[in-house]
């Protein structure tokens, strides 16, 4: 095995772990409460989905790859410089759906690129261990904490699953301290 197909399967191996850590803290929420903020401090979890693909195509597709833009009139809305927690509610979101169907669109893509690449031939910010390919996964295992904390909230409902694997319906609900 060649040191690129080292890079390449753990580069795969991380993106693929903080991808199904995603995808396992929004499927047990219903799309009613992934749109809705539970808190001014949060972003719905609908744009953290969205804002995670997006970092993902900016950074490893276009930076890296070189790609044009697969939906250049979304940026703006996911940029979290331009946007407060609080606002985002407002702004024109994708929809649970469409976030789902973008972040899988532009995985596929990613992976397609990875499988391609020659990190030999990348230099500067883009390579693997200086930016670009190291953002992508890092970015993405940051929010992994989003889902935890709005899930700790007492408004919303959860279908965990359970010790035998399968989804327990219930609501999850702040303790008093002490």
């Amino acid at each position: 095995m060649t040191e690129n197909d080292t890079l390449r399967e753990r580069i795969a191996a991380e993106l693929a772990a903080a991808r199904d850590r995603t995808t396992l803290l929004t499927t047990v929420v219903d799309d009613a409460d992934l749109v809705r903020q539970h808190s001014p401090l949060m972003s719905p979890l609908v744009w953290d989905l969205a804002h995670v693909a997006n970092q993902e195509e900016l950074w490893l597709l276009r930076e890296v790859g070189g790609r044009t833009p697969m939906h250049p009139e979304i940026d703006p809305l996911y940029d979290a410089f331009e946007h407060p927690r609080a606002k985002r509610p407002s702004l024109p979101l994708l929809q649970p759906d469409e976030a789902r169907s973008y972040g899988h669109e532009v995985r596929g893509r990613v992976m397609d690129l990875l499988n391609r690449i020659d990190f030999n031939r990348i230099e500067g910010p883009e390579a693997p261990r200086q930016g670009g390919w190291g953002a992508g996964a890092p970015h993405a295992g940051g929010h992994r904490g989003v889902g935890p904390r709005g899930l700790a909230l007492p408004t919303i409902p959860t279908r965990l699953p359970g010790r035998d694997g399968r989804a327990t319906a219930g609501r999850r609900r702040r303790q008093p301290p002490g």
